[in-house]
């Protein structure tokens, strides 16, 4: 599994580089589609929806897919609905997850856990979409994108090797504080070589108190996406949500935390080319 998953991230790295890079923005939206499909695909054969209402959960996000098509160029709309989604999302996660210390948890009523879905999803294609409109926001993207990664590499490796105490065990039964801590830490780190190269490329200062204190919001939400996946996961008995990426899972066990963190990432990519602060 461990070959596997380097194997996979070897692979979808410069993928991922080549697409943001040289691609133009509507075929990466053209991809953004697909990928909001697949994961809502992932989703409901995750719940074990039957056939007709997953096709009716994949209708509903085709929909939402093209409600966000058509509020591209109203950026201000597109913002408001970024809060919207990524705050709808947190208050659901914080009590699904707050349901899980009952003895019947509500994530596993599937009717919760389909509307949590066009939550997670909603909030996935409102930041992409969002974000990849704004100037420079592929390049925000691939920011975000490495920060994700490095805390989830981070994490894993951390809790592997020193992992002993449980963070949220009625929530998931591996993650631990020690993969908290080297998540967080991985992030970080990565975060400072990233200031110091647009400082240097760019002669733009980023390091500062007030980004420092918004660089940890989002790597607590992206945990919080983490945790809540794990959580649907658990309660209707599923090990990975797919088995599209070898060592990963699918494409909702990769995502999982950007797309929690996506929404935020934007409002406050918006926020501050526009000097809301």
């Amino acid at each position: 599994m461990h070959k596997a998953r380097l194997l996979t991230a070897m692979g979808l790295i410069p993928l991922v580089l080549l697409g943001l890079f040289y691609l133009p923005v509507i075929y990466l939206r053209a991809i953004t589609v697909i990928i909001m499909l697949a994961a809502a695909w992932e989703w409901g054969r995750m719940l074990a929806l039957p056939k007709q209402s997953l096709f009716k959960f994949m209708a509903g996000m085709a929909l939402l897919v093209i409600a966000i098509g058509m509020l591209l160029t109203q950026l201000q709309w597109l913002y408001k609905l970024a809060w919207f989604f990524g705050l709808g999302w947190l208050l659901i996660a914080g009590y699904l997850m707050a349901s899980a210390y009952r003895t019947k948890p509500w994530t596993a009523h599937r009717g919760y856990s389909t509307l949590a879905g066009y939550f997670v999803l909603g909030s996935f294609g409102v930041g992409l979409n969002g974000l990849l409109s704004l100037p420079l926001g592929a390049m925000g993207l691939l920011g975000l994108l490495s920060l994700i990664w490095a805390a989830d590499s981070g994490a894993y490796y951390a809790g592997r090797a020193y992992g002993k105490h449980l963070l949220l065990p009625q929530v998931s039964p591996k993650k631990t504080w020690e993969g908290v801590a080297g998540g967080m830490l991985a992030a970080n780190i990565t975060a400072l070589c990233l200031a110091w190269l647009i400082a240097y490329y760019a002669n733009i200062a980023l390091i500062n108190w007030k980004n420092f204190g918004l660089l940890q919001l989002l790597l607590g939400i992206s945990i919080v996406g983490d945790l809540f996946e794990s959580l649907i996961k658990r309660a209707h008995h599923v090990k990975d949500s797919g088995g599209l990426l070898p060592g990963h899972g699918g494409l909702l066990d990769r995502l999982d935390s950007l797309m929690a963190a996506l929404p935020f990432f934007m409002v406050i990519y918006w926020a501050e080319i526009n000097q809301y602060w």
